[in-house]
């Protein structure tokens, strides 16, 4: 490793306002657990990327043989021990390749992806475009074996104690009949989902990246479940004030149900609001409320 390390500034305040004492003490051991990564892997490892991951040091790397990659080291604040596994069973197909890991230490070698351009760097409709082609992809692959990946239930289950958590725990900064409708329609989702595809878990906009094989789908959390969930967890992340049309669209292109889509979407918003009250982002609180009052005047939930 030939460069100083740096961190980001948003990777470092994220996982301490997220992770306390667990994200504090990963900063200190970041320096070693990228050497050792350099090391092993026989790395040339540039500046990260800026303004970089919200709970992982991301950056460019030099591999031995001379060609690119990228070398991401994941906070265990934020355990996601289905990110290597899925990228293997994907297999280049719509997501970046994995060329190694350390499940241990939670640390994976990447394809780059260049030029890079995110998907949050383009209008709604072509992001959602780009966002269709790469989820079609993904859900095309042969789902895995049931019990190699948690199921979407685990996952949706997660977000439903951790929303209740930060509403409880923090003044009440929205109706609580908002936080009960998200709740149950997480619940009703989930149980009468009949898809069982290999899901991106995390997707957005901001997860897709153009590469010279077209566009990739980047940091997953692979969960086993319901189509419609990728498809509100991205459009979670959009303006929505055209949410019918987008609804419509996704619905048409991926031959989906739209009170699916519109019913994780808003799941999905709640979810993130009150993440976003918890670490303090007054902004993202407030954006994703609006997004919420947006579905429910088109009349969509």
């Amino acid at each position: 490793m030939t460069t100083a390390l740096r961190i980001p500034d948003r990777l470092a305040h994220t996982v301490v306002s997220a992770f306390g004492d667990v994200g504090r003490n990963w900063l200190a051991r970041l320096p070693s657990l990228v050497a050792d990564a350099a090391c092993a892997w026989q790395l040339h490892v540039g500046a990260p990327f800026e303004p970089g991951g919200n709970v992982g040091w991301v950056a460019p790397v030099r591999r031995a043989d001379g060609s690119d990659a990228v070398l991401k080291v994941e906070c265990p604040g934020h355990r996601n021990p289905w990110a290597a596994k899925g990228l293997q069973h994907w297999a280049g197909r719509g997501a970046a390749r994995l060329f190694d890991s350390d499940e241990a230490s939670q640390v994976l070698l990447l394809e780059r992806c260049v030029p890079g351009t995110n998907g949050d760097d383009l209008d709604v409709a072509t992001a959602n475009e780009i966002v269709a082609s790469v989820l079609a992809e993904l859900h095309a692959v042969e789902p895995p074996a049931e019990d190699g990946f948690e199921p979407l239930a685990m996952l949706v289950e997660s977000f439903r104690e951790t929303m209740w958590d930060w509403f409880d725990r923090f003044e009440r900064p929205v109706d609580r009949g908002v936080v009960a409708q998200a709740d149950e329609l997480f619940t009703s989702l989930t149980s009468s989902s009949t898809d069982t595809v290999l899901l991106h878990g995390d997707l957005g906009p901001g997860n897709v990246v153009l590469s010279e094989r077209g566009w990739l789908a980047i940091d997953p959390y692979p969960v086993l479940g319901d189509r419609a969930f990728d498809v509100g967890h991205s459009l979670s992340r959009c303006d929505l004030r055209d949410a019918r049309e987008q609804v419509a669209f996704f619905a048409d292109r991926l031959d989906l149900d739209e009170r699916r889509i519109a019913g994780w979407t808003f799941a999905c918003c709640v979810e993130v609001a009150l993440e976003c009250r918890s670490v303090g982002d007054a902004m993202g609180f407030r954006e994703y409320l609006d997004r919420t009052e947006q579905l429910s005047s088109q009349r969509l939930v």
